[in-house]
C-alpha cells in the first residue's frame, strides 16, 4: 500500500524527472542544449535587387509619390479606405516584386513593404521534393539495373 501514488502530493514518477517552479512552469534537472539549425535544413536565400528601376518621366515619379503616402495611411490600422503596403511571404515561397510592371526585385519569406500603387507582388513556390522510386523489374538489354531519381517542384 507503500507503493501506490498519492494524487494528492507531488510524490512519484513525476517528481523524479523534472521539478515545477513556483509559478507552475516545468524546470528540467538535467542541463538543456540548444543546437543552431544546420545551413543545409534551412532555406536558401533568394533576395536579390535585379536592377534599379527608373521611374518613366514626371507621371511615374507622380505616382510612386502618391503610392508612398496612400502606403503611409494605410498602415494606420483604422484607415480601411487605404491598401495595407505590408505583405507576407509565407514560407517556402520566394516573393517577385515587379515596379510598374517590370521585375525589380526578390524577397525571402516574411513581412515585405511594397508601394501600393507602382509595385505588386507575386509569390513563387520553390520546395522541392526528393523522391526515390525503386524499380524491382526494371533492367536494360545489357541486363544491368538503373536507378532514377526524381526530383520535381511541389
Amino acid at each position: 500500500m507503500s507503493d501506490s501514488f498519492d494524487q494528492g502530493s507531488s510524490k512519484g514518477k513525476a517528481a523524479d524527472t523534472a521539478t515545477t517552479t513556483t509559478n507552475g512552469g516545468f524546470q528540467s534537472n538535467a542541463p538543456m542544449r540548444v543546437e543552431r539549425p544546420k545551413p543545409e535544413d534551412l532555406q536558401r536565400s533568394y533576395a536579390s535587387v535585379v536592377e534599379e528601376v527608373h521611374f518613366p518621366g514626371w507621371y511615374g515619379a507622380f505616382i510612386h509619390g502618391l503610392g508612398e503616402c496612400i502606403g503611409a495611411l494605410g498602415a494606420v490600422p483604422c484607415c480601411i479606405c487605404c491598401p495595407n503596403p505590408f505583405k507576407r511571404v509565407n514560407q517556402g515561397n520566394v516573393g517577385l516584386v515587379t515596379k510598374f510592371g517590370r521585375f525589380y526585385k526578390a524577397v525571402d519569406p516574411g513581412l515585405i513593404k511594397i508601394n501600393p500603387l507602382s509595385e505588386n507582388l507575386t509569390q513563387v513556390d520553390v520546395k522541392i521534393q526528393i523522391v526515390e522510386v525503386r524499380f524491382t523489374d526494371s533492367h536494360c538489354t545489357a541486363g544491368r539495373y538503373t536507378h532514377v531519381p526524381l526530383r520535381w517542384h511541389c
